[in-house]
């Protein structure tokens, strides 16, 4: 990097079920916070709009890109996951675009169907 050049921080939010617990369904949802506020509940099935339009109602994000990639269960034993990559691109506190080095998006809550195998990562 050069003085004035900047990168945009990249950070991946997937759910899933542990193999071997009925992994193929996925079902509820969970809120995420950044730097101390919180998105409303997510539904594990929200597409790449619905989850950018969730991270950008919050105060600290102006604007972000959200790519999903999830994996539908093609039947016992395949597992299915949801995840999201979300491209910070511009922070509420910023005076120019662009959003490197910064904190992470963390799980503030969940409701998920057997939450005992199913995870979320950030």
């Amino acid at each position: 990097l050069y003085p004035g050049a900047y990168t945009n921080e990249v950070q991946t939010v997937s759910v899933r079920k542990r193999p071997g617990f009925g992994c193929e369904s996925l079902s509820g949802n969970f809120a995420l916070s950044f730097e101390g506020k919180a998105t409303l509940p997510i539904d594990v099935e929200a597409s790449s709009k619905d989850f950018k339009e969730a991270l950008e109602s919050l105060e600290t994000i102006h604007t972000v890109n959200v790519k999903s990639d999830h994996h539908i269960s093609n039947g016992a034993g395949d597992c299915a996951s949801q995840s999201w990559i979300v491209t910070f691109t511009h922070l509420v506190h910023e005076n120019r675009q662009g959003a490197g080095d910064i904190g992470l998006i963390r799980l503030y809550s969940s409701s998920l169907s057997d939450e005992t195998v199913t995870q979320v990562d950030v």
